[in-house]
């Protein structure tokens, strides 16, 4: 009886752990790990930024507007002399110790940004690194990426010594792409400008991650004398915002997502 009464207890106490197990899984808010378990496509999304007056208010604009992509993971970037390590994730925000230079400043701190995340690269399919005052439509990226894989691609291409490279508002990465760059960083040139350097890179090094730019249909270029309102916002997924007069670029991107 004492034995049955012993095994009893046993058991008992294996099924309520099974139980909260059960509960404390299917109760978990939602993850890029549920996500790509439920054959789901995950996106890793990290904002070039810096701390001036336009592109706070860029900023403010565009974080709500993100927040409503739920497979999509987006964290924005900049240097900072003020913290005390070398990182801090402050929100959406992540401050890297530095300071703000153009060669090799941005380079470098888009390379730190992507080393932050080494160790979650595996709960995403892919990164993009875009600008603040690009806006990304990732309903329709999302659609594309499901039909069609890529690694090393985006909306607008350049080219400089017969290579391609991706422009930087819009650099969409595999997970096996980006893992590449980050083990061999040593090998980015850190003399050129980051978007091309991180071209140059896969040519030179991974030249079957280089895949065609998306159609041009995809991207739009909002500049001096763009009616926001004559866009066809069912097809584009970058629309890159930059006027003669940068104040302006603020108040499009409002309008844009407004209309998105």
């Amino acid at each position: 009886m004492k034995l049955l009464k012993k095994y009893f207890n046993i058991i008992l106490i294996i099924l309520l752990v099974l139980i909260i197990v059960f509960i404390s899984f299917y109760s978990k808010p939602f993850s890029t790990i549920e996500n790509i378990q439920n054959n789901e496509l995950s996106i890793l999304h990290l904002v070039l930024y810096s701390q001036e007056n336009n592109y706070d208010c860029m900023y403010k604009a565009t974080r709500e507007y993100y927040k409503k992509f739920t497979n999509v993971k987006t964290i924005y970037y900049r240097y900072s002399q003020q913290i005390v390590n070398d990182y801090q994730l402050e929100d959406d925000i992540l401050l890297i110790k530095g300071t703000e230079t153009f060669i090799p400043g941005i380079l470098n701190k888009t390379i730190k940004a992507f080393q932050y995340f080494e160790n979650e690269l595996d709960n995403y399919n892919y990164i993009v690194r875009s600008n603040v005052s690009t806006i990304i439509n990732f309903d329709i990226l999302t659609k594309l990426l499901k039909e069609r894989s890529f690694d090393y691609t985006g909306g607008m291409s350049g080219e400089v010594d017969n290579a391609k490279f991706i422009i930087g508002t819009g650099i969409i990465f595999s997970n096996k792409a980006m893992k590449s760059l980050i083990k061999n960083e040593n090998l980015v040139d850190r003399s050129r400008i980051d978007d091309i350097s991180i071209g140059l890179f896969y040519n030179k090094n991974f030249p079957e991650y280089v895949n065609d730019t998306l159609d041009p249909k995809y991207y739009i270029h909002i500049g001096d004398n763009i009616n926001v309102s004559d866009i066809n916002t069912n097809q584009i997924i970058f629309y890159r915002n930059k006027n003669k007069d940068r104040n302006m670029d603020c108040e499009q991107i409002k309008k844009i997502i407004n209309v998105l």
